[in-house]
């Protein structure tokens, strides 16, 4: 709806079209799924509150042991619902951002993977997105299983022209990915 005091194009409400997207609408399908959001705790300093596996002499989390409170992170997490939608680029797809470069001598070419969630999660560098196993529909298997654990190497907070967040996309790598079956054995 538009307000009859301003004058000049209006901006379109970005979150209430992802909102849309995601959760879908009387037009639109939704287009999201389900996710776990991994969100490292912090202490009332806002640093993150280490697991009491990490090591004083190396400053690492003890990975011989299989550490019931951090699973190796290093830091004490919580994790929440969230939904996402995800984009896969790679190599078929690299051409299109311009992420394969000549390199002697061959060619460098990232596989990324891109998700972008509401502006309400406020993610962070050190939080991880956690996908689950899912079925053909796309709906996670029950019991949840953990599927993969991605890091993420640039969060970019997405603003309309008021300067508003509306949205994060999360860019991570898929060779940093963590194959939960890869690394426990389940």
């Amino acid at each position: 709806m538009r307000n009859p005091y301003t004058t000049g194009p209006v901006e379109a409400d970005l979150r209430k079209e992802l909102h849309s997207m995601f959760f879908g609408n009387a037009q639109e399908i939704p287009k999201a799924y389900k996710a776990l959001y991994r969100r490292m705790r912090r202490n009332d300093e806002e640093k993150l509150i280490q697991c009491e596996c990490v090591s004083e002499l190396t400053k690492e989390p003890d990975i011989d042991i299989r550490c019931p409170y951090c699973y190796g992170e290093g830091y004490r997490w919580d994790e929440e619902w969230i939904q996402l939608r995800s984009i896969d680029i790679g190599s078929s797809t690299s051409a299109l951002i311009f992420n394969s470069r000549p390199m002697p001598p061959g060619e460098l070419n990232i596989s990324l993977r891109v998700f972008y969630i509401e502006y309400s999660v406020q993610p962070t560098y050190y939080d991880r997105i956690v996908e689950l196993k899912s079925d053909v529909e796309g709906n996670p298997i029950k019991p949840y299983q953990r599927f993969k654990i991605y890091k993420p190497q640039t969060v970019q907070s997405l603003r309309s022209d008021n300067g508003r967040i509306e949205f994060y996309a999360i860019w991570c790598s898929q060779k940093d990915a963590i194959f939960i079956d890869e690394v426990y054995g389940k």
